[in-house]
């Protein structure tokens, strides 16, 4: 399992990676960014989207994949079991993760 969060660190952004709970990265980079409500990309494998896009292959098989809207701490990213997120169909993930975005 991977895990990736964002924190704003003082408005610089910090960038902690895990795998399988144990974080395996900490970085800092650039200005921490927000976006305005319902205005922002998620994008897995080729980028083709309206920030820096272009070309990024990615060769893997995703199973599970999660968007938090707060930082997790390693004891919660440590509790985290895959394919075990309950959605419902009305208005949430499952309903929305799929929607184009069209200028």
């Amino acid at each position: 399992m991977m895990a990736i969060s964002y924190a704003n660190d003082n408005g610089t952004a910090r960038v902690r990676l895990y795998r399988n709970g144990d974080k395996i990265g900490d970085y800092t980079h650039g200005q921490f960014v927000s976006f305005a409500k319902n205005d922002a990309e998620a994008i897995w494998g080729k980028r083709h989207g309206g920030v820096g896009g272009g070309p990024g292959d990615l060769d893997v098989h995703i199973e599970d994949s999660r968007i938090y809207a707060a930082v997790l701490s390693q004891a919660e990213i440590k509790k985290l079991i895959p394919n075990t997120l309950a959605v419902e169909s009305q208005g949430k993930l499952a309903t929305t993760w799929g929607r184009l975005k069209i200028r």
